[in-house]
């Protein structure tokens, strides 16, 4: 498998209200220049390399949370 290398990022944001509640977003980006690489791979032929098997990884990914505390 040839070598890569990936960029994630992370931003969080923490608030207290008046009555005592904690409000947390987070959002984070996986993947932040969207390379293009191979996650994994089951086969090592290296006469046709074409008719190897594996698994491409994922593009630019996110996620966001909201979380409550009280």
């Amino acid at each position: 498998i040839p070598a890569y290398g990936l960029l994630d990022m992370g931003l969080s944001y923490w608030i207290l209200t008046r009555d005592k509640v904690g409000l947390q977003f987070r959002a984070n980006v996986n993947n932040v220049l969207d390379n293009e690489y191979i996650s994994e791979m089951y086969t090592n032929r290296t006469t046709d390399i074409l008719d190897n098997e594996g698994f491409y990884g994922f593009g630019r990914t996110w996620n966001a949370t909201l979380k409550v505390t009280f």
